[in-house]
């Protein structure tokens, strides 16, 4: 809901919306009915502004930044004088600044953003190209010393910043960053001495509960205030035994992001408990056990895996994963798994273990084929005994199905009668399906059950008919 300093601004917009008065035809101007969303409180309008005024779309991968024609207040305030009159009565519309390959009226745009956002905290998005010249990397620079004028309300900020960006500009103060929670800054390729005394800066925030750096080409930078972050992200570089040294620090962590390149088994030690972590997301190219043997992590609901490296050790994963559930005897809400090798008897064998029979999301990676989509499917007769009787979510990102096979396992578990056995109906179907056949019999079916509440997004392709890609 709006904020009371927003409600405050909101006295300055019109309850209702006039007709433009064109001085020609004054005399004669019909009164027009107001339309029916001009009639709801400001306050509601500006609600439902907040939800269209979006900074990035997963969807299409697309930024809505400043000089876009996205999803801006500034397109709102076109459609009429009242959505004009609201969009500049709430400030909150203009705290979110994205500025991607800037061209030459970004930076005044800028300054009408932070402007317009009035004393509300900020989120920046900030990047050149992929290949900046140096009037870009220029107009980059500008940018950021004209937001560095705000440092006191910068909240959540990613930064992107180009080599040949003056380095000069890299010095924000110490203890400036007062409202600052969460903070990506990519600066690989600045010389490791500039980049440490940008990051230090971001370090003094007292806020401070999110970071990510970026890829580095060595180890983590100095001076982490590791016992207020809640979210963190360790690189590559980093062995088990330093990881390990590096969480027991994060009291208060909530969320860690691991990235296994190094295969050094730590020293023996006692167990890393953290009572608050909830999402555990492991990216590896090497066999993580020797780092998650020794974490106990009781408030667990999310764990990611993936899987890049080229070993046979599917069974000793396998084990670990029930390990460090066993261990942490956690309630598990959703599962995320991607494996390339992983053999899908495997895969089936895995989905089967205890520890993830009460999981409300699963999301594949893998390629999938009919043998988990059987897995998958409730039987009538025995609908108690397949796997995932509290199932609502389900993401199949490479997923080869026969004929009829998939929409009978969607069907089976959208079937509104499972509600009765105490079983789960999935709500949410997101699919790539790759497949010899042409599937019509599946999509018809899929688009049936949406109009029974089903949510899906399934995109189609028919290798035996070239071209054809269908979605619903």
């Amino acid at each position: 809901m709006p904020s009371r300093t927003d409600t405050a601004w909101a006295s300055r917009a019109p309850r209702l919306a006039r007709p433009i008065k064109s001085a020609p035809l004054a005399a004669s101007l019909v009164f027009q009915p107001i339309p029916l969303i001009n009639r709801i409180p400001v306050e509601l309008l500006a609600k439902i502004f907040s939800h269209y005024v979006v900074a990035f779309d997963l969807d299409s991968l697309v930024w809505h930044t400043v000089s876009s024609l996205g999803r801006t207040p500034t397109v709102l305030g076109h459609v009429c004088q009242h959505w004009r009159n609201t969009t500049l009565a709430f400030p909150t519309l203009w705290s979110s600044i994205v500025i991607h390959s800037p061209s030459r009226g970004d930076l005044m745009l800028a300054k009408m953003w932070l402007d317009r956002s009035g004393s509300f905290p900020l989120s920046i998005y900030l990047r050149p190209s992929l290949k900046p010249t140096p009037s870009e990397c220029e107009r980059v620079g500008d940018i950021f010393k004209t937001l560095c004028t705000q440092l006191h309300r910068w909240r959540t900020v990613t930064l992107i910043l180009p080599r040949d960006m003056p380095s000069a500009l890299i010095n924000i103060p110490h203890g400036s960053l007062i409202s600052l929670e969460s903070a990506t800054i990519d600066a690989r390729s600045w010389p490791p001495d500039v980049a440490d005394r940008l990051l230090s800066s971001f370090f003094s925030a007292p806020s401070l509960r999110r970071i990510d750096w970026g890829p580095r080409t060595r180890q983590n930078p100095r001076d982490v205030p590791w016992h207020q972050l809640t979210h963190v992200k360790l690189t590559s570089n980093s062995t088990p035994q330093e990881i390990l040294e590096i969480m027991r620090q994060c009291v208060r962590l909530e969320g860690v992001h691991i990235i296994c390149s190094k295969s050094h088994p730590p020293d023996p030690q006692l167990p890393v408990t953290l009572p608050n972590l909830r999402e555990l997301e492991i990216f590896g190219d090497i066999e993580p056990s020797p780092l998650v043997e020794y974490l106990v992590l009781p408030a667990l609901v999310q764990l990611k895996l993936t899987y890049r490296f080229r070993t046979s050790a599917t069974r000793s994963r396998i084990s670990t994963i029930q390990d460090l559930l066993d261990r942490s005897q956690c309630h598990l809400d959703a599962f995320i798994f991607e494996d390339d090798l992983i053999d899908e008897s495997e895969l089936c064998r895995l989905l089967c273990i205890p520890q993830l029979s009460n999981i409300t999301q699963l999301r594949l990676l893998s390629m999938t084929t009919n043998q988990v989509l059987n897995l998958l499917t409730r039987s009538p007769t025995a609908a108690g005994d397949s796997p995932f009787p509290r199932l609502e979510l389900l993401h199949l990102r490479r997923c080869h199905p026969t004929n009829n096979t998939f929409s009978t396992m969607v069907e089976s578990r959208h079937n509104k009668q499972q509600g009765g056995n105490g079983l789960a109906q999935l709500r949410v179907l997101e699919a790539f399906l790759r497949s010899n056949d042409p599937l019509e019999n599946d999509f018809t079916l899929i688009k049936r059950m949406c109009q029974s509440g089903l949510l899906a997004r399934v995109t189609t392709h028919c290798w035996s008919v070239p071209g054809q890609l269908c979605r619903c």
